[in-house]
């Protein structure tokens, strides 16, 4: 490949032979380019354009590591090496640091253990990272946590004395970057140990160590001036964070690869989807439940589920695990769920599908599951409606209202019967491009309590690694049908707390401010 410079002619015959329209330019140099394009095709992903070939975004193509974008293609054109890269989108952890969060050491060990996954797959590869640093780590809404930029790469060659570039960003760079002797994937130790080091403090260790407990520890030795002295594997360095933490989270993996990941103030609430246990239609045994009779939970609640909509000559609509006339739906995203007409047959794609505007609406037939997708997102908590079905003159219906987040917190206990009631508002904050969060105040002199209440999650247990959190499960009298667990924060040492409530489903990010 001969020496090109990067310039707008260059970039644009690029851009043209390749049928893409530019929509940001994210980064130029002489050497390289970052480009946020588009082909109407496939929609927007990342283009990367160097002078010189990478060899480890060639040996990345179509990986199956879920801590690196996913690299669709690489090719030479002009003169120049091209790579078409997925578009991660998400919000850096230099963003998040640099608007003044911190890290628990519970969120800080999750977060470091998977950029370990990360280089742990890069390194099986062959290849070094060798710029390990916040700005190159992108936390998606979905709980991805994305290691980015391969420009400083380099493959593992035995033999070598010292690096052929220093290549590195300065802060991160470890001692052998800058040719004392050559990088190996102990470098990559080197700058996890600094961006552990940051998540905590917010500082380089160089400014303000973290000298607590294990982390401390852990810290300290990534860190060491010599290669040997630190840990020799990134596999050791996953397994000391591993003994850090404690204990493993239930049902996972020893090893980091499948400990589930709660993240930082950019996390948003998982999509939840949920669907019957019934494998196939012919499985379904006629609903004994009389069609006229009133569900007996509902009755608990004193609210009243009817078997037919008032006015009209509708046919009752079931929903087959829990033989409800009544059902309920979250509005944080999809959820799929097979119905049933009351003479049980399986209501598919033959059928007319739809519901009311004020509980969603329908997103597709999802046959895997035999069950229909809807999404009642941004609706309003308490809203009812009707979920129909239409086949052969026949219409079916059953009443649905919408809950809150299919995880949801509350300041007091919640209540089926007014469901708005305490509830504790979700939203975005400023820094976080996309995801739920929820932001309160508290006296650090007062403990204090807040429910959260779980909607058909019944083997979900909540957990949080935070020193300041306390949650068990609350056996008292609660007028709601699903499991609800007592959380109580307490802080006598004041200061602003970041932290995660983790379950099977889906996690919530807090946000602690003293009151002044």
């Amino acid at each position: 490949m001969h020496t090109v410079l990067l310039n707008e002619q260059t970039i644009k015959s690029i851009l043209q032979s390749g049928g893409m329209t530019l929509e940001e330019q994210l980064s130029l140099k002489t050497e390289s380019a970052v480009l946020k394009v588009r082909r109407a095709e496939t929609g927007s992903f990342i283009l990367r354009l160097y002078t010189q070939e990478v060899a480890a975004c060639r040996a990345m193509e179509w990986h199956d590591c879920e801590g690196f974008p996913q690299v669709y293609r690489t090719y030479s054109e002009e003169g120049v090496f091209v790579v078409e890269e997925e578009f991660i989108d998400g919000v850096s952890l230099a963003e998040m640091l640099e608007g003044g969060a911190r890290m628990d050491e519970g969120r800080t060990l999750q977060i470091a253990g998977k950029v370990c996954e990360a280089l742990a797959f890069l390194h099986d590869k062959g290849f070094i990272h060798r710029d390990v640093k916040p700005e190159h780590v992108l936390i998606t809404p979905d709980y991805r946590i994305v290691l980015i930029d391969m420009d400083a790469s380099m493959r593992l060659e035995a033999g070598r004395k010292n690096d052929t570039q220093l290549i590195g960003t300065a802060m991160y760079a470890a001692p052998e970057q800058f040719g004392l002797t050559r990088s190996d994937t102990r470098t990559d130790i080197y700058a996890t140990g600094i961006l552990i080091n940051e998540m905590l403090t917010g500082h380089h260790p160089a400014v303000q160590q973290y000298r607590k407990g294990r982390l401390g520890r852990i810290i300290e030795k990534c860190t060491k001036i010599s290669p040997d002295d630190r840990y020799q594997t990134i596999g050791e360095l996953a397994e000391a964070l591993h003994d850090a933490a404690g204990e493993s989270t239930k049902g996972k993996s020893r090893k980091f690869r499948k400990i589930i990941l709660t993240v930082t103030a950019a996390i948003c609430v998982l999509t939840f989807a949920f669907s019957s246990g019934v494998n196939d239609a012919e499985e379904l045994v006629t609903p004994e439940v009389p069609v006229s009779n009133k569900n007996a939970e509902a009755e608990k609640y004193n609210t009243t589920t009817v078997a037919y909509a008032e006015g009209t000559d509708w046919l009752q609509l079931y929903k087959y695990d829990w033989m409800e006339t009544t059902g309920y739906v979250h509005r944080d995203g999809g959820q799929h769920a097979r119905y049933y007409t009351q003479d049980g047959t399986l209501v598919d794609n033959t059928f007319d599908f739809w519901i009311d505007e004020s509980i969603g609406n329908v997103e597709y037939w999802y046959a895997a599951e035999k069950g229909w997708e809807i999404r009642s997102i941004g609706c309003e908590i308490g809203a009812t409606g009707y979920i129909h079905a239409q086949k052969d003159g026949k219409h079916y219906a059953m009443e649905i209202q919408v809950m809150g987040e299919s995880f949801s917190v509350y300041t007091a206990l919640p209540d089926l019967r007014d469901m708005t009631k305490n509830y504790v508002p979700t939203y975005s904050v400023d820094w976080v491009q996309h995801g739920y969060y929820i932001d309160m105040e508290y006296d650090r002199n007062e403990p204090l309590t807040l429910y959260l209440a779980l909607m058909r999650l019944d083997d979900v247990v909540p957990s949080c690694r935070s020193e300041y959190v306390e949650i068990k499960p609350y056996d008292g009298e609660v007028f709601w049908d699903w499991p609800v667990f007592e959380m109580t924060f307490y802080n006598p040492d004041g200061g602003d707390v970041i932290f995660e409530v983790e379950s099977w489903a889906l996690d919530v990010g807090f946000t602690f401010t003293e009151k002044k």
